[in-house]
């Protein structure tokens, strides 16, 4: 016998207690006393919808909106090629290509806390074990044929 799927019909709040601790809920986050810390992403410009979602991006990240909201959606996903497909690759070879691949897919098994886009680069902080502990990750950033891109 199969296990049964059913999709949730409620939105997953992230919420931060007053000590600091991270909850996720689907009830508001003011039913706990917390802070709601949920960010809702708009869709990149040129993407396809399906069922309400972004379905597949048209095209490459323009703005850095973008570009964030592709990553973003790699980790709420789960989906490694997402974040590959954002990466600049230009210049790298087979083997330091599979490399990089492999690195990109490990970091979407981890949980996503936030994002933080400055001057040149983005770093990504990661939840690692607790949910309070996070650790980072940081990209560069590179414009290439009008389109933004992530690179070690």
């Amino acid at each position: 016998m199969s296990p049964l799927k059913v999709r949730a019909q409620s939105a997953i709040h992230q919420c931060t207690g007053a000590d600091g601790e991270v909850l996720y809920s689907d009830k508001p986050c003011a039913a706990f006393g917390a802070a709601d810390r949920t960010i809702p992403h708009a869709a990149p410009s040129g993407a396809t919808m399906s069922l309400g979602r972004p379905a597949v991006r048209a095209g490459c990240a323009r703005t850095l909106d973008d570009l964030v909201h592709e990553i973003t959606l790699a980790f709420d996903t789960s989906d490694p090629n997402r974040l590959i497909g954002v990466y600049h690759w230009p210049g790298l070879g087979t083997e330091s290509g599979y490399d990089i691949a492999d690195r990109l897919a490990k970091l979407t098994r981890q949980q996503l806390v936030d994002t933080e886009v400055s001057n040149g680069g983005v770093r990504l902080l990661l939840a690692q074990g607790k949910a309070t502990t996070t650790g980072s990750v940081n990209f560069h950033l590179r414009r290439y044929r009008d389109c933004w891109w992530l690179s070690y």
